[in-house]
């Protein structure tokens, strides 16, 4: 560890956002260092930070979604790819997750800091974590491509309706060039809490996965169980009345939904396109000869396709393509 981050050390960024650097850490043959990105406003998100040696001016930002451990997968298999493509790349950790041997790669190695600590914040800070990683990134004036899986699409549309209330001129939104959302479960919330009619997700199901999270990774807290149901409901609401007014039109959004994804389906993904003024759906129709292979945890998703999502031109309308390996 170099003497500069022996302590804790503090990088001011702009009037907006700053970046406390608690150290830095080589795994998987790669060198990064560990990120803590303050609002104002008191909205935070931490992870692990990536600089390219041959920069092409870019950053990749991934949120994952819960209870987080596809940041393993990403960072093992996919973040040597974008660093030889000149991409920076954040890889973001949830708030409030309990730092426990069990899910280290929730975090990066029983080294972070203090075995004991937990990151900063609690689960309802999760839904602000998307604004700010991009708040920070959009003021180096990099341009930014956003990924977001599985429950961080919620996360990323509800952070995207609470910056366009900056209006156009301050909105750090403007920053971010594509919207890449694998598996991104956008649920239109039903009467009868159907959440995905096609794979039969309710909101029952949905609090028995936040009870699973409880016991397993303590998170959430038993105490903020029902808020964080509450807030699941309250923005999967807003993301329906609001979303299509409150994503700039230059961003580019792609869908990628397997269907061999257990949990969400690719009608998901084509509903809520429909919501935005452009977009487009790659809808993999790839069956596995393994019925009992699951999709959607981003374990399959290889290094030089997202290479090629990520610097696919779309078009500004809506369209859904199927792609068949």
């Amino acid at each position: 560890m170099s003497e500069s981050f022996k302590h804790q050390s503090r990088e001011i960024k702009s009037p907006a956002t700053e970046a406390e650097k608690f150290f830095e850490f080589k795994e998987w043959g790669l060198s990064g260092e560990w990120l803590k990105i303050s609002t104002l406003e008191g909205k935070t998100v931490e992870g692990a930070h990536y600089k390219a040696k041959n920069s092409n001016g870019e950053v990749i930002i991934f949120h994952p979604g819960l209870p987080g451990d596809a940041v393993g997968q990403f960072e093992e298999n996919h973040v040597d790819q974008l660093l030889k493509e000149g991409y920076d790349v954040f890889v973001a950790r949830h708030n409030g997750l309990k730092n426990q041997e069990n899910c280290e790669k929730l975090f990066h190695n029983r080294n972070r800091v203090d075995q004991n600590k937990k990151i900063s914040g609690e689960p309802l800070g999760w839904f602000d974590e998307p604004e700010a990683s991009i708040s920070y990134f959009a003021q180096q004036d990099k341009p930014i491509t956003l990924i977001t899986h599985s429950f961080s699409g919620i996360l990323a549309a509800n952070s995207f309706i609470e910056m366009s209330k900056r209006g156009t001129d301050l909105n750090p939104a403007k920053k971010v060039k594509k919207w890449i959302m694998p598996s991104a479960s956008i649920w239109d919330l039903r009467e009868n809490g159907v959440l995905d009619p096609d794979r039969n997700f309710t909101m029952e199901n949905m609090k028995k996965y936040c009870e699973y999270l409880t016991k397993v990774y303590s998170i959430p807290s038993e105490e903020n169980l029902s808020q964080l149901l509450k807030k699941i409901k309250e923005t999967l609401n807003l993301i329906d009345t609001q979303i299509s007014s409150s994503i700039p039109e230059s961003i580019e959004v792609i869908g990628v939904y397997p269907e061999h994804d257990k949990l969400v389906s690719p009608e998901i993904g084509i509903n809520f396109i429909n919501k935005l003024p452009r977009g487009i759906i790659l809808r993999d129709n790839y069956m596995p000869t393994d019925k009992n292979e699951d999709a959607h945890d981003f374990k399959h998703a290889q290094a030089s396709d997202l290479v090629r999502v990520i610097k696919m031109k779309t078009s500004k309308s809506k369209h859904v393509f199927d792609i068949n390996k």
